[in-house]
């Protein structure tokens, strides 16, 4: 794991950080309407450049390449959006972007 925020405020800012050959570059964990993700460069993490699970956030100027997903967006407690903006996702072998959800609850991911 690279960066982990579990538990947040809202006002939380993750920013300017460089997180490479790692499982998850940024994963935020159950921090309702916590993080904002800026314009971290994400190197090569092999599973998510950054995960949203249980908990709205925003990203916006992240550089992420390699990988599998650039940025996922988990429900598997708690409906959970994420709210992308201007983020450069290249050479991940499954997606830019996926959503996840599980038990009745709902991933949305919006991209701007």
């Amino acid at each position: 794991m690279g960066i982990e925020v579990a538990g947040a405020l809202a006002g939380t800012r993750i920013a300017d950080n460089h997180v490479s050959g790692t499982d998850v570059g940024v994963y935020q964990l159950g921090s309702p309407n916590c993080c904002q993700i800026n314009d971290n460069t994400l190197q090569d993490n092999r599973f998510f450049g950054i995960v949203i699970q249980d908990g709205n956030g925003t990203t916006s100027g992240n550089t992420i390449s390699g990988g599998q997903i650039g940025i996922g967006v988990v429900a598997d407690a708690v409906d959970t959006v994420g709210v992308l903006r201007g983020d450069h996702i290249t050479g991940t072998t499954v997606a830019p972007v996926r959503e996840i959800q599980c038990c009745g609850f709902t991933a949305t991911a919006i991209v701007k």
